[in-house]
């Protein structure tokens, strides 16, 4: 099982310190934490844990100011990009196209993806797949609904369920749920059969809070 832990802009060092000091560890789960990269050096030298990214370029390298490679990413021991994500889709106008590019790097560089998938219906969700799917054989597929996201709404078993029926008949993907996830609902959400685990935003940021999800997705 995946608990992801995405930051968002968010963080400190002394945030860093409180995980790399108090993260519970367990057997069977695998805990990913996606901080801002200036972070994630910090991170991967010091911490238990696996270290993610939360963006990657969509080149190799070149002229393009501001951009981190998936290259340089692994230089500094970072294993795991989210890509696609429903903010990086708003706020900066990423097309199916670049989230593509985005995979190659990724495989080319031996980085894991985490492609954010929305699915604001059944057949949204399956042109997705469709899409992606090719270049997306290695990738942790995230379900994310993006009406979810920072609501607090998350849908009902049922119908995460079958989203995350779809995709899986896609390829044999990990899929976890992202989109509220928090303390209040994630026993709820653990009794989802095809769920390998999930996404956390918000809750992310308090040790405590994210120790109480990877406790219950433990049991």
């Amino acid at each position: 099982m995946l608990v992801i832990g995405n930051w968002k802009m968010n963080g400190s060092l002394a945030l860093c310190d409180d995980f790399i000091e108090n993260i519970t560890k367990t057997d069977n789960i695998k805990v990913i934490v996606c901080p801002p990269l200036i972070y994630g050096q910090y991170l991967c030298q010091r911490a238990t844990f696996a270290v993610g990214a939360q963006d990657c370029s969509q080149f190799m390298s070149g002229a393009y100011t501001g951009g981190i490679s998936c290259q340089m990413m692994c230089e500094i021991g970072v294993h795991y990009v989210i890509v696609g994500h429903s903010e990086r889709i708003k706020h900066y106008n990423e097309s199916n196209d670049i989230i593509l590019q985005k995979l190659e790097r990724c495989h080319e560089n031996s980085i894991i993806p985490i492609l954010c998938v929305d699915g604001e219906n059944k057949e949204t969700l399956k042109r997705q797949m469709d899409f992606f799917y090719k270049k997306a054989k290695d990738a942790i597929i995230a379900y994310e609904p993006s009406y979810c996201i920072g609501t607090g709404i998350t849908p009902r078993n049922e119908d995460i369920d079958e989203m995350l029926s779809i995709i899986k008949s896609f390829g044999d993907f990990k899929v976890v749920y992202g989109g509220s996830v928090t303390v209040e609902n994630i026993e709820k959400l653990t009794a989802i059969s095809s769920l390998d685990g999930v996404l956390v935003g918000g809750a992310s940021l308090f040790i405590n809070q994210f120790n109480k999800i990877i406790k219950v997705i433990s049991t």
